[in-house]
């Protein structure tokens, strides 16, 4: 009985570590030298403190307009609404030195423009990554 009880301890305590990011993916192009990222690093990434990629490739960062995923990034681990997010990068952009990440209508127009584009990175919904991608899912640590 004590055995069956831990088992149960071992497979509950898996399905909630791969369940904390279930609301959003990080994927990006087979390009980017990452495998893992952690969650501050993310936010320096999204946030263009982090421009270049270890290689000195250019960080092209891209989301999908009406996204859920990148809401819930932002409030989750930045307490940025997408509203302040959106108005950080056009005060950044005024200034005259950075690029704003890329925003696309569709997932699909998204996940293409990863797949296809060096140095893309992107937060999106977990269910619009479609089979096959041919970019890479970046695990957060």
């Amino acid at each position: 009985m004590k055995q069956l009880n831990w088992i149960c301890v071992v497979l509950l305590s898996s399905l909630l570590s791969v369940s904390v990011h279930a609301e959003w993916a990080v994927l990006g192009n087979n390009s980017v030298p990452k495998e893992f990222i952690d969650t501050k690093e993310l936010k320096r990434l999204f946030f263009g403190r982090i421009s270049q990629w270890e290689g000195g490739g250019p960080v092209k960062l891209c989301f999908v307009d009406d996204s859920t995923a990148l809401v819930e990034y932002l409030d989750e681990k930045t307490r940025y609404s997408k509203k302040r997010f959106l108005a950080y990068w056009n005060s950044r952009l005024f200034s005259g030195d950075y690029v704003a990440p890329k925003k696309f209508k569709t997932s699909e127009e998204l996940v293409d423009y990863v797949a296809r584009t060096r140095g893309a990175l992107c937060i999106t919904d977990p269910q619009y990554v479609p089979e096959g991608f041919s970019g890479k899912v970046i695990q957060i640590k």
